[in-house]
């Protein structure tokens, strides 16, 4: 019998975000030397609409309050002819503080728990947004337009299996989920993964050409896109070296920004 070994290029990945404890984020992520991923948690303001929702219905809406930061449990009736709202407990933020308008009403105990609790949370669109920050310290790239889904190189594939890990387990509201299957190393599959580079780095390379146009750039914002060139052109030689194709055209433009960022940064700092 034959053996055939397949060569994988590479994994494809995306996922479905929770809301996540930042601690154990925190604590997952600085085992694996990423501590500076962890993303931020909800403010005092998110986590205690969050837990005034918590007493919310169809008829019990909240509404946040005009001029504080609070929010109030607004009843709803409705009948035949009209459709009456009245105010029901209100929770405030202040520098004392969360205080209610009545503090023995039986929803202030556990809404005050919810608050604690969802304080130390951080919302799922910073949990994506901190997985899409990480598909690119992993040399990863965008296969759509839009994102949501990604390649991650071969090299890398265990290191982010090993961090998706770390996020699935902080899930505290809903659940977490990354998904990951190799693909194999073949034309069809690195003409996806290639052309997702070209697309994202000429975007990048348009950015700097329009920002160096406008003029408004001083000489260290300038410095900055002269970096983000260089690393540009590094992925670039990385992906050709991978793939073993020639993205000449493509260089040439993260080349040509560059000089133009050398120019521009020289003429700021000229004065």
């Amino acid at each position: 019998m034959q053996k055939q070994q397949v060569q994988f290029a590479g994994v494809v990945t995306y996922w479905s975000s929770s809301s996540s404890s930042q601690e154990t984020l925190r604590e997952g992520l600085n085992k694996l030397g990423l501590g500076s991923f962890v993303p931020e948690k909800m403010s005092s303001s998110e986590a205690l609409k969050l837990a005034m929702q918590t007493c919310g219905n169809r008829r019990r809406l909240v509404r946040p309050l005009s001029g504080t930061v609070g929010y109030a449990l607004v009843d709803e009736t409705a009948s035949t002819s009209s459709v009456d709202h009245s105010c029901g407990l209100v929770g405030k933020l202040s520098g004392l503080g969360l205080s209610f308008s009545d503090e023995s009403s039986p929803l202030t105990h556990g809404i005050r728990a919810d608050f604690e609790k969802y304080l130390g949370v951080v919302p799922h669109r910073a949990v994506t947004a901190s997985l899409v920050k990480l598909v690119g310290e992993f040399g990863g790239v965008s296969l759509r337009d839009r994102g949501g889904i990604y390649w991650i190189p071969e090299e890398k594939a265990q290191a982010w299996a090993d961090a998706a890990r770390v996020f699935e387990s902080a899930s505290v509201l809903g659940s977490t989920s990354v998904y990951e299957f190799n693909i194999v190393h073949d034309d069809k599959s690195i003409r996806g993964v290639v052309d997702a580079l070209i697309s994202e780095i000429e975007g990048e390379v348009s950015d700097i050409q329009s920002a160096i146009s406008a003029g408004t750039l001083g000489a260290r914002a300038l410095e900055s896109r002269q970096t983000k060139a260089v690393e540009m052109a590094e992925r670039i030689e990385t992906f050709e070296k991978t793939f073993s194709v020639s993205l000449a055209t493509l260089r040439a433009s993260v080349d040509s920004a560059k000089s133009a960022a050398v120019t521009a940064t020289l003429a700021a700092m000229a004065g």
